[in-house]
């Protein structure tokens, strides 16, 4: 471990998956606790732009301007779904 004896007894490095130490989560709460990759395995996390669309659509940006974004690489998404613009009610593909 660390050779801190306080950063021993706060758990502050955790030996990560190559065997490296890696820091721990700070600060500990403990109804929050953070991730690492010591407790974190089971947790799937979104890729990044992953909800860009919903959370656009649910924010009432009109389709045109979102598809306008994602065009021009201002706004990213990670997945391919049907994405129905509402002025000329087609579907086309991300």
């Amino acid at each position: 471990m660390s050779a801190s004896r306080d950063n021993n007894y706060q758990k502050s490095f955790l030996e990560g998956p190559t065997g490296e130490l890696e820091p721990s989560a700070a600060p500990k709460l403990s109804r929050t606790p953070g991730l690492n990759s010591e407790n974190s395995a089971d947790v799937e996390f979104p890729d990044a732009g992953e909800h860009s669309v919903q959370v656009l659509r649910q924010l009432g940006v009109p389709s045109a301007r979102i598809q306008t974004l994602l065009k021009s690489g201002i706004v990213g998404s990670s997945v391919e779904e049907d994405y129905e613009d509402e002025d000329t009610t087609s579907r086309s593909r991300l």
